[in-house]
């Protein structure tokens, strides 16, 4: 089971905290596996990491409907 929350930093903007398990790469840099808009495929999207805590990781940049 997992769960995303979604809030705001006061300087950082949205800020999205998913499993660390979610995160992999694009190349060198982090990027998660999203489902696209019309639900049919999976495609790997590159993603700005604000912050790694235990077990989550804290999202400022991604794709669009993730931040």
């Amino acid at each position: 089971m997992t769960a995303t929350l979604t809030t705001r930093h006061p300087r950082l903007g949205p800020l999205v905290s998913l499993p660390l398990s979610a995160l992999t790469k694009q190349g060198t840099e982090p990027a998660v596996w999203v489902l696209t808009g019309a639900g049919d495929r999976l495609e790997l999207r590159p993603v700005t990491v604000a912050a790694y805590a235990g077990d989550q990781v804290a999202l400022t940049g991604g794709p669009d409907g993730l931040v």
